[in-house]
């Protein structure tokens, strides 16, 4: 629950690339049926629409609000960037004739509907989007060629012993394979109130000061914490990343001494203790697979960009969305084959 909240860092063209859970699936499917006369769009791509209401419910999927006001008008031009580029992709795939049967789709459904939660959960989930299975299931079919067509352009490429080495080298000079393991005890800050700010502040000291008179951290963490991601395993985090924490609970974890309680400190979450047992690096063993994988989807992006920038003249795209509807200073939705917009998919 300490996890810094990452900003969208893997594009909607990542998704593309790999394969979700039942609730990743469905956070990616956005109904994508033909426009009604009345309904607004705010793309055009060749002879497909991206609608204000799939742009919506992306958004939403995304954990933004459509209304959301202020700074988040940036983002709200990058996903609709992205579903753009997705857009013309699906174009590409219908003119290189990628078809995928019925049966196809069903099976797909099926497979999904597999790992619901509940037997309802599909039904709920539908009506939740207020789509009919027949629309899902046209949804489930133009991602399913749209993934047929990236595979497609995409199987060749791979990746080298040499360029692994390399980026394992550059992340290692740049301190993303430091970890550390620690261990934590968290008092929540039930309210805003002054009141509530000082009663987590007063648990926290009291539980530093049984550690500091002998009491094992570890159960003192099991007793008081009020972390449910390490309460039970008395505060523990092993291999913690630079910048994956808070950053004041960050800067921490990679100063204090090792074996020493912490003073109290405060986050966004409320009051904690730590003690690091133990600080070292990610070896080239540990990382070689993960590395692999991050540049393997990174020079697969690279080349659904290529290809998205020369189907300039083949796929015409029409941006309706007014820059108004953002506030002053954000720049327009960018159009296909234009610098795309930087992402942490890179790092390691």
């Amino acid at each position: 629950m300490f996890y810094r909240q990452i900003v969208f860092g893997l594009s909607i063209l990542a998704m593309l690339l790999t394969g979700h859970s039942w609730g990743e699936e469905q956070a990616a499917q956005v109904p994508t049926t033909n426009a009604s006369a009345t309904e607004a769009i705010v793309a055009r791509v060749g002879d497909e629409v991206i609608t204000q209401k799939e742009f919506e419910d992306t958004l939403k999927a995304l954990g933004h609000m459509p209304d959301q006001p202020g700074g988040d008008a940036a983002f709200k031009d990058q996903i609709l960037d992205q579903m753009v580029k997705t857009e013309i992709l699906y174009v590409l795939a219908k003119q290189a004739k990628i078809t995928v049967s019925d049966e196809e789709v069903q099976k797909e459904i099926e497979n999904a509907t597999q790992h619901a939660p509940s037997p309802d959960a599909f039904e709920k989930y539908l009506q939740s989007r207020g789509i009919t299975k027949e629309q899902f299931a046209e949804t489930v079919k133009k991602k399913m060629i749209t993934q047929r067509f990236v595979e497609e352009k995409t199987k060749d490429i791979d990746v080298t012993e040499e360029e692994i080495t390399a980026e394992f080298n550059r992340a290692k000079e740049a301190g993303q394979l430091d970890v550390a393991d620690v261990s934590h005890i968290l008092a929540q800050v039930r309210d805003a109130t002054p009141e509530a700010d000082a009663n987590a502040k007063k648990k926290i000291e009291a539980a530093r000061e049984r550690i500091t008179k002998g009491e094992d951290f570890a159960a003192v963490a099991k007793e008081v914490s009020e972390d449910p991601g390490s309460a039970q395993n008395g505060g523990e985090y092993t291999k913690v990343g630079r910048g994956v924490m808070v950053p004041e609970f960050d800067r921490l974890l990679f100063e204090l001494p090792i074996g020493e309680v912490s003073q109290p400190f405060r986050t966004q979450f409320g009051w904690h203790i730590m003690k690091v047992s133990n600080r070292g690096t990610l070896t080239l063993e540990e990382i070689h697979d993960k590395a692999k994988e991050v540049l393997l989807r990174k020079k697969k992006i690279e080349q659904l960009e290529e290809l998205i920038d020369k189907s300039k003249d083949t796929v015409p795209v029409e941006i309706l969305l007014k820059s108004e509807e953002a506030p002053a200073g954000v720049p327009s939705p960018q159009e296909p084959g234009s610098e795309p917009a930087k992402t942490n998919d890179a790092s390691i």
